[in-house]
């Protein structure tokens, strides 16, 4: 069996201990690196879709300007039915009317 002074071995042991956390460290260093650098994309990332939803921001309508909006298509909308009601109700009655006429005449020239 070899045997070594313990003043060796220590300094082996702790030239092997500074050499693993020397590796550990620059592995540190190279993940927060990594991470930075993902970090700082959707950094980028964000602050270009900030700034298209604020470039797109008015193309859009408020939601009060909206209901208002719509409150007026829908009374317009009731308005143009009552009408096309009223006008078919006027077209029933008006060809009731013909036939009315149509035979009152046809009886009144039938009788000699």
């Amino acid at each position: 069996m070899s045997e070594i002074p313990l003043r060796d071995y220590v300094d082996r042991m702790l030239g092997f201990e500074r050499d693993l956390r020397a590796h550990q460290i620059a592995e540190a260093k190279s993940a927060v690196d990594i991470a930075r650098d993902e970090v700082n994309r959707r950094l980028t990332e964000m602050n270009n879709l900030r700034e298209q939803i604020n470039s797109e921001r008015g193309h859009f309508l408020s939601r009060d300007l909206f209901e208002q909006l719509e409150a007026r298509v829908r009374a317009v909308e009731n308005f143009r039915s009552n009408i096309d009601g009223r006008i078919i109700t006027m077209g029933g009655v008006f060809v009731v009317l013909q036939l009315l006429i149509g035979a009152l005449l046809t009886w009144m020239l039938r009788k000699p």
